[in-house]
């Protein structure tokens, strides 16, 4: 457990959770290496480091606990089970983690998962595909997209959805894998590309 943090949460509130909880994304999926922090091969970090580093001055463990226990996404997998708290992100890198426990899904396990995007992404997609960009992963989830529901791995403002075929994908060496908050990833192909001969649709999403 991170040694010598106070137990008490001394900065707390709506806004002090959405900021701590942007400066963990950075920090657990892009930000470690830059700001000097240690990230072992599974992608965590020991908290206690983390309340060394002066962006996380006048937090603890216990703000810490509260952004993990109450994120909708599920974003952070906090572990508190050995000598020292550890803490990662489940998904959404930039940064390679080689041991990130990904599920890998084997072939028909499932049919089509969706992509959130937007109306402005469109054009380039249907031409391009889908890439990771920057990241390690393609994002996407197997359910529909509801109004008002917060889901891993779709960004609720999204207004357009593209359907992949898994399945086909599968077939042509594309691998999947399902992260600990349930997000489906694929490092796409060689490219970092998941073609469009694999979309079943794009189309808007219904609010």
């Amino acid at each position: 457990m991170a040694s010598g943090s106070p137990l008490k949460p001394n900065k707390s509130g709506p806004t002090h959770n959405v900021k701590l909880s942007k400066l963990l994304s950075y920090i657990l999926r892009h930000g470690a290496e830059k700001e000097g922090l240690h990230m072992l091969p599974s992608g965590y970090v020991k908290v206690e480091d983390l309340l060394k580093h002066p962006k996380f001055k006048g937090y603890n463990l216990d703000n810490i606990r509260l952004v993990v226990q109450n994120n909708s996404k599920q974003r952070f997998q906090l572990n508190e089970d050995g000598a020292e708290a550890l803490i990662r992100a489940n998904q959404g890198h930039s940064i390679d983690v080689p041991d990130l426990e990904l599920t890998k899904l084997e072939p028909g396990e499932i049919e089509f998962a969706i992509h959130g995007t937007y109306e402005k992404c469109v054009s380039s997609i249907k031409e391009k595909g889908l890439s990771r960009m920057r990241r390690q992963h393609i994002h996407m989830v197997v359910d529909e997209l509801q109004p008002g529901k917060v889901v891993s791995g779709a960004r609720q403002s999204c207004d357009y959805v593209v359907r992949i075929n898994v399945a086909k994908a599968q077939k042509d060496g594309l691998e999947f894998f399902k992260s600990k908050n349930n997000v489906i990833l694929c490092p796409g192909d060689e490219n970092g590309v998941i073609l469009p001969k694999y979309f079943y649709s794009i189309h808007p999403r219904i609010f």
